[in-house]
């Protein structure tokens, strides 16, 4: 959730507020999957027409709700494809209302538990195979999703999708799984310690820089299905699940192809790029905490609060500490299958020299990086502007890596 870098340096302009016009953005970017439509979001937009994240999350939950109500009609009258349909909008809709709160606020759980309840409801209607899986760990679990391309029951190559700390399996779907079903692969989307369905469910599991520990079990279920070519499990991550990606290839052998997106091999670097460096100096930032308290925008409070309810701390600069743990630097030689990094020039300087030395450090012999960028209509994060680009791109790679026709 960059403040300073890491979004885009285009601007939408739907909103005065930054935040707020990437968040609009991030939830049209999913249209290309049925995850929403313009003429919906765009009545979100003429609703908000003053105030800040709060009344645009309002809307958000109000036209979900809307969509909600009409799958349900659609299903009891056995228009179940279009109730499908209805019930992935609303899931979308519904994240795009938690996304725009902090997770103090009481509604970031009710609208986590409607877009969860929305896409698994879309789930149990799919033509295709369907699974939520609760993968154990320590005293709790971790929520996935096991997509497969159709019922015959064969192995095929897989592919693990991980998000970032505000991110959710739910989202990963429409951000590259139903490209990677269509090119008959099994898609298994995974929720890690500090993502908010782990948390929702297991309130001690938190952010952890080594998640290779529980990525294992991750990788242990997927080894022993007999619907998955173990030769052929790539991982794909995004934001700050290019971290948790690569940190899992850098460990685990049994990852063939590794997709990050961003390449983040140090995230204290990534904070430092990302917050303005009066909340990084602990002696300065006591000082002026009372007016960050009373000032500073609701994007910059809200992230706070984000990122130390993820990771379990009270304390920003406990969290900040804990950051500088969350490296690959000296680990990124363990990296040696084919890896395909990704990232967008509007992501900023610090992003761009994280992804540059990340290519240049793994030991892979077959590497790539790939820069999308603004005259693509792809240089946002995690190519939100650019979502089929990003898709083909990725899904072109990793067929020629596991030779898939």
């Amino acid at each position: 959730m960059a403040l300073k870098e890491g979004r885009s340096k285009i601007r939408w302009d739907f909103f005065k507020d930054d935040e707020m016009d990437f968040q609009f953005a991030r939830t049209l970017a999913v249209m290309s999957e049925k995850g929403a439509e313009i003429g919906e979001c765009f009545k979100v937009k003429r609703t908000v027409k003053k105030g800040g994240m709060k009344p645009l999350s309002e809307a958000w939950a109000k036209l979900a709700s809307f969509i909600e109500t009409e799958g349900k009609y659609q299903e009891k009258t056995g228009n179940l494809s279009s109730a499908h349909d209805s019930f992935l909008r609303a899931s979308n809709y519904y994240r795009s209302a938690m996304t725009c709160l902090s997770p103090l606020d009481t509604e970031h759980y009710s609208n986590w538990k409607s877009a969860k309840e929305c896409f698994e409801k879309a789930g149990s209607l799919s033509n295709k195979p369907f699974e939520y899986i609760k993968i154990p760990f320590e005293n709790g679990f971790l929520p996935c999703y096991f997509l497969q391309p159709n019922f015959d029951k064969v192995e095929r190559p897989t592919v693990i999708v991980v998000t970032g700390g505000e991110g959710t399996a739910m989202e990963m779907y429409f951000w590259c799984a139903g490209e990677g079903l269509r090119r008959n692969y099994n898609i298994f989307l995974c929720e890690l310690p500090g993502n908010p369905s782990t948390l929702y469910n297991n309130p001690s599991l938190t952010l952890r820089a080594d998640i290779e520990v529980p990525m294992k079990n991750v990788l242990d279920y997927l080894e022993s299905s007999k619907l998955v070519d173990n030769e052929k499990i790539a991982i794909i991550g995004y934001s700050a699940g290019g971290y948790f990606a690569s940190r899992t290839a850098a460990f685990d052998k049994r990852i063939k192809a590794l997709i990050p997106n961003s390449p983040l091999r140090d995230i204290h670097g990534m904070f430092t790029a990302v917050f303005p460096k009066f909340l990084l100096n602990r002696h300065s930032f006591a000082i002026i905490e009372p007016l960050v308290q009373r000032f500073a925008n609701e994007s910059i409070k809200s992230t706070i609060e984000l990122v130390l309810w993820e990771s379990g701390i009270n304390n920003f600069f406990d969290l900040v500490d804990l950051t500088k743990q969350a490296s690959l630097v000296d680990l990124e030689k363990n990296i040696s299958c084919p890896t395909f990094a990704l990232c967008g020039e509007g992501e900023g300087k610090a992003f761009l020299k994280q992804a540059n030395s990340f290519i240049n450090n793994i030991s892979s012999k077959t590497k790539k990086l790939r820069v999308f960028t603004l005259e693509e209509g792809a240089g946002a994060h995690c190519q939100i502007d650019n979502l089929t680009l990003a898709q083909n791109a990725i899904y072109d790679w990793l067929d020629s890596i596991f030779e898939c026709a």
